[in-house]
């Protein structure tokens, strides 16, 4: 895939005024992106998704689980989502969501997570301290399969970057969003920190095709090279195959633990 770059009529749109962002209780398209609210009614959602999704090309299912306590009205949307539609499905969660909801994400048929931290004002930054529920994400699904998200604007670029240093060195993707529409960074400290983002996804041969619905539609990073129509069937069959492999795996680590808790008579 040919380089992102950063895209300098579209961060100025960006830092004018953030895109919607996906919320738990708003469903919504954006480009090729689907966003979905854990906590709306899941079949009356299902039936607009299906409309919708017969009408204009999707390659990704971006669903946003709400509170604690709608937490299972979230890993149902999940599952029927998986049941009903065959495309890659990327969660939103709390970057303090504990390993066992995680699992519960994961058997629910979700491909991919993206957890949310917090904004930080100190020049330590995110590297001072990754979110244990990282490490957990990464033990439950595949490799580069957990991303995080860093509100950008809130930190010291220094500290922005090095917040993407130490994701990377944990095995989880790096992802920026801007933190409000007066974000406090110059477009050249902006285009500094995307720039070292994307050098750090190709010096650890990030799989991006996951994540680059997402990444359009949320920032100004384009590829120097557009894709021609031969890459783009490439990148879908490849992405179709790594659904394929993914829910392999997923079905034999849940059979699995049924397993284990049926033959300790549990």
């Amino acid at each position: 895939m040919a380089r992102l770059v950063t895209d300098t009529s579209r961060l100025s749109a960006l830092m004018g005024g953030a895109p919607r962002g996906p919320a738990a209780h708003t469903l919504f398209r954006d480009g090729r992106v689907f966003f979905v609210g854990g906590v709306l009614p899941v079949y009356e959602t299902l039936e607009t998704m299906f409309d919708s999704f017969c009408t204009e090309a999707t390659s990704l299912f971006y669903l946003t689980f709400g509170p604690r306590e709608t937490f299972s009205q979230g890993e149902e949307m999940a599952r029927q989502i998986k049941k009903n539609f065959n495309v890659r499905l990327m969660a939103r969660l709390d970057g303090g969501t504990e390993a066992g909801l995680l699992e519960r994400v994961y058997a629910a048929g979700v491909d991919n997570i993206d957890l949310q931290l917090g904004e930080v004002t100190d020049g330590r930054g995110w590297a001072a301290a990754v979110p244990p529920s990282l490490r957990a994400g990464v033990a439950v699904f595949p490799r580069w399969g957990v991303a995080a998200t860093l509100p950008l604007g809130t930190a010291p670029p220094a500290a922005a970057m090095a917040g993407i240093d130490a994701l990377l060195g944990e095995g989880v993707v790096p992802l920026v969003k801007f933190a409000s529409p007066a974000v406090g960074y110059s477009p050249g400290d902006v285009a500094a920190v995307l720039d070292h983002l994307v050098t750090g996804w190709e010096r650890n041969a990030v799989p991006l095709g996951i994540f680059l619905p997402l990444i359009s539609v949320m920032t100004p990073l384009v590829s120097a090279k557009p894709a021609g129509h031969f890459q783009e069937l490439l990148d879908r069959f490849r992405d179709r195959r790594q659904l394929a492999e993914s829910d392999i795996r997923r079905h034999l680590r849940v059979r699995q633990a049924e397993d284990s808790l049926d033959s300790a008579g549990l």
